[in-house]
């Protein structure tokens, strides 16, 4: 009985100790978490690393994201056949017009006539090109994706990611702050609504993965770093 009294009262000691030293150890702060961490800005950060952007802007996160030229795309636009959509029963054909990329969508009737013609023009390319160059296409700011990608590694065009098994949403699928920000650096995002975007950046870019440079920055300046 006094054995277990004992271990009792060194348990109940214990856990007094523990409580009494969590209480009096220092909370780690991290700073960049901190109302006075700010965004500076890319050019900001080539005042110190622009060797590294030199090189990292040829990687795939420099890649992923570009205004839709054909010098920024890895797609081949020599296409012969139109990509055909048997649940919605559309066709889409990419072409490029003097450096500008479009896709046209269109529907065949039973004697081969066009009986619905649409074309649109692509706005943005998603993806380095490492795997796919998919597309946006953006109605006075507004962004929605393209129902047709780039596959590089297969060297061919096909209906978008889940196009064909979700349903081919055509030029309806409309693509929000969550989706651009996993591609591409922050865009300015009009306020109250889904998916407007009045300023769009052109891949990732350095403060996307190492936060705010505001007190780093603030550091150099005052020879701390």
């Amino acid at each position: 009985m006094h054995a277990g009294k004992s271990l009792i009262g060194f348990i109940l000691l214990f856990l007094f100790v523990s409580s009494c030293s969590d209480e009096t150890e220092p909370k780690q702060v991290f700073q960049n978490l901190s109302p006075k961490a700010h965004y500076v800005g890319l050019q900001s950060c080539l005042t110190c690393h622009s060797e590294v952007h030199k090189t990292y802007q040829y990687t795939g996160m420099g890649q992923s994201f570009a205004p839709a030229h054909q010098r920024f795309s890895d797609a081949d636009f020599n296409v012969e056949k139109a990509i055909y959509e048997p649940n919605s029963d559309f066709y889409y054909f990419p072409f490029v017009k003097d450096s500008l990329m479009y896709v046209r969508e269109f529907r065949l009737n039973e004697h081969g006539d066009t009986i619905h013609n649409r074309v649109e023009r692509i706005s943005y390319i998603v993806g380095s090109g490492h795997h796919t160059n998919s597309h946006i296409v953006s109605f006075n700011n507004y962004l929605f994706q393209a129902p047709v990608t780039y596959y590089t590694q297969e060297g061919k065009w096909d209906m978008a990611p889940s196009f064909r098994e979700e349903g081919n949403l055509r030029f309806d699928r409309l693509l929000d702050s969550e989706c651009i920000t996993c591609h591409n650096h922050f865009p300015e995002h009009a306020q109250g609504s889904l998916n407007k975007f009045p300023q769009m950046p052109s891949g990732i870019e350095c403060e996307r993965c190492h936060g705010p440079g505001r007190l780093p920055l603030d550091a150099i300046h005052k020879g701390i770093l």
